[in-house]
């Protein structure tokens, strides 16, 4: 084999090897492109599912808070009322029973709150008045 012959078989397998290499990068491009085509769907998919879900939780946040402002005012709505019941209402037989009650023991000394106070206060060897308890 000739010196020509040795650098033509170079250039054609050089070539061939230029060739193949640029098959396998293009093929790699090519791949690369088709890859970047999916993400960038699949990022964009995300994207609005991302956008969609926001938007869901948004909405019920506000159901929820109109929910809890309905709820609060019919409570408030239904204490305003029971208060202005109770104002405008005649007494029970239960409150005129208390209110005998309390009267009868503003009468009683016995019975009156002042009384069982200072029976409290008092050291148990003493009485109301004062004298002392002989054993």
């Amino acid at each position: 084999m000739s010196i020509n012959e040795i650098a033509q078989f170079a250039r054609n397998s050089a070539a061939l090897h230029n060739s193949s290499a640029d098959y396998i990068l293009s093929s790699i491009r090519q791949d690369a492109i088709v890859e970047n085509a999916k993400f960038e769907r699949k990022t964009t998919e995300l994207k609005n599912l991302i956008l969609q879900k926001s938007s869901d939780t948004d909405t019920k946040i506000d159901l929820l808070n109109k929910a809890i402002q309905d709820n609060f005012c019919a409570i408030k709505n239904e204490l305003l009322a029971v208060r202005n019941h109770k104002l405008d209402a005649p007494l029970s037989p239960n409150d005129i029973v208390d209110d005998d009650l309390s009267k009868k023991e503003e009468r009683d000394p016995i019975l009156s709150s002042s009384n069982r106070q200072r029976s409290r206060d008092v050291p148990p060897h003493q009485t109301n008045n004062g004298n002392q308890i002989r054993n």
